[in-house]
């Protein structure tokens, strides 16, 4: 049986586990750790396949959760910066939006994504992002924060 074709196999698996929502004995734990060893496999060949990107891009427009403490309402999850800024712009005119509001450039790289992760689909279904970058920020009228309160994050802007 071909890789791609096995791991898709041992994601249907892990997938119907999740479904059931049994406890995880050995034999779900090997399933597991045999899908992580082929898709490893997978994307060692794909590095080396100068055809497909090794990294993906993505915008999210987020607002600050004052509940959470960290930028989590996200608004919009693009895949270019054009489609992010529109739906910015948007969020800037809203009154009833009012929560300080950024655009985050986030970058996926090919070689740690996850096993159950297609890296060559929607930005939507890759988990974090590997390096996130502040592209733009307002405050959409809110008036009782600052921005150096809320941008402590370090390397992550958010969830």
């Amino acid at each position: 049986m071909k890789l791609f074709e096995k791991r898709e196999e041992l994601r249907n698996q892990i997938k119907s586990f999740w479904k059931s929502g049994i406890t995880w004995t050995d034999k779900e734990k090997a399933v597991s750790e045999e899908l992580n060893q082929i898709h490893k496999q997978i994307i060692e060949i794909e590095l080396l396949d100068k055809d497909k990107p090794n990294e993906r891009i993505g915008y999210s427009v987020c607002g600050w959760s004052e509940k959470h403490g960290y930028f989590r309402n996200k608004r919009f999850l693009a895949d270019n910066l054009k489609d992010a800024k529109n739906e910015f712009d948007i969020a800037k005119k809203e009154s009833d939006w009012g929560i300080p509001t950024i655009i985050v450039k986030h970058t996926w790289l090919r070689s740690n994504s996850p096993a159950m992760t297609d890296f060559e689909g929607d930005v939507d279904n890759l988990n974090f992002s590997d390096n996130q970058d502040l592209v733009e920020k307002h405050m959409c009228g809110n008036k009782h924060y600052r921005w150096n309160e809320l941008l402590h994050f370090g390397d992550n802007f958010t969830y």
